[in-house]
């Protein structure tokens, strides 16, 4: 009995190496000549624009844009044989069918099993243009039918950055003139969001900050509690380092809605840190009920910055909105562990100077698909 505890033990600790690492097409290899290969398919095109596709220039490239799709294919290849593998030790091992982090593997083998389809072992220049016009088609968590609120860990520095997906759709923002505290800078309109998107499951927290940014500029200190102090400047450089983004406006509100057209996305008492039951502080992330979409404190704790400008919205139909293109004010949204609960309305719409940070100032992150 010890000893089949122990081997399930070692499949766990293996299981959360292999996706902090690897998750979905993330494997560094894949990564890595993938990139190579790209960059040589744009040099090739390139070159052909002065020399003829015989010139010694030419053919020396295209040696090389066939060496980098060979070592891309194969790091494809040594991925689908390393989870081929773990999956049948999880099999041996006695772990459940149907559990987390065995749907996690059988996702990744689905996509490497496509996407490894498509590529032969000898391709022409002109079908590795096809193939990377496919890849950058193709909406993959579509192609697997992902639900919304399915997981993704990202890693950064050994620190382990959660997501969960918000699919594409269109829902009405903003709030209706017989909502309650409703400001007049929240006039309802219908928005399409053309793409589905991964948003960061909880606010941002400390031990994140300071793994990408060296520091914690937070006035009330814990690991797992929110980074806050933080200005809209300051969030656009955590980005930049980690290659995230910060929400639109619109992706923010849809996320904190996940299908609920109510004042709040669930019972405001057991999901929200505010005025009322946080002592007037920041609280650890993820303590309280999610959303339907598994988002937490989406609703109080600490504000979150937005990308868009603050501005007037349309009164039109408007697909994948960015807010203004100028001003002088950015976007925060969701209250705060000091605001009132009808200050953290899924509508409520807050705004502040890009350089302003004090302890009520937080963020989460996105990362778009196909992006």
């Amino acid at each position: 009995m010890k000893r089949v505890l122990f081997i399930a033990m070692m499949l766990l600790f293996t299981t959360s190496n292999l996706f902090a690492k690897s998750d979905v097409l993330q494997n560094s290899e894949i990564e890595k000549y993938s990139k190579i290969w790209k960059e040589f398919l744009i040099q090739y095109d390139s070159i052909l624009k002065n020399y003829e596709v015989s010139s010694p220039k030419a053919q020396e490239l295209e040696k090389k844009v066939q060496l980098s799709y060979a070592r891309m294919r194969e790091a494809y290849s040594l991925q689908y044989s390393r989870c081929s593998k773990m999956y049948n030790r999880y099999m041996d091992g006695g772990v459940k069918e149907g559990s987390p982090m065995v749907k996690d593997l059988e996702r990744e083998i689905k996509i490497l099993k496509l996407v490894g389809g498509k590529m032969k072992k000898t391709m022409t220049i002109d079908q590795q243009k096809e193939l990377l016009q496919w890849l950058d088609d193709k909406n993959l968590p579509q192609i697997l039918n992902y639900r919304p609120g399915e997981r993704l860990v990202k890693e950064f520095k050994g620190v382990e950055f959660v997501f969960r997906y918000c699919p594409a759709g269109s829902f009405t923002m903003g709030s209706p003139r017989t909502e309650s505290s409703r400001q007049k800078d929240e006039t309802q309109h219908q928005v399409t969001l053309s793409k589905g998107f991964w948003i960061m499951e909880t606010e941002v927290t400390q031990k994140q900050w300071q793994a990408v940014m060296g520091n914690n500029p937070s006035e009330f200190k814990g690991i797992d509690l929110p980074v806050e102090n933080v200005s809209w400047k300051d969030c656009q450089e955590f980005c930049r380092r980690t290659k995230f983004q910060l929400p639109t406006e619109a992706q923010w509100e849809y996320a904190c809605r996940a299908g609920s057209t109510e004042r709040f996305a669930g019972n405001l008492e057991e999901m929200a840190w505010t005025y009322f039951n946080s002592d007037r502080q920041t609280h650890p992330v993820g303590t309280l009920s999610p959303n339907a979409w598994n988002l937490y404190d989406m609703h109080g704790n600490v504000l979150e910055w937005c990308s868009d400008w603050y501005g007037e919205y349309s009164v039109e139909s408007v697909t994948d909105p960015k807010g203004p293109s100028n001003g002088s004010k950015r976007v925060s949204r969701g209250g705060s562990y000091m605001n009132n609960p009808v200050d953290c309305r899924s509508a409520t719409r807050g705004s502040s100077m890009p350089g302003r940070s004090n302890s009520l100032f937080g963020f989460r992150c996105v990362i778009p698909v196909n992006e």
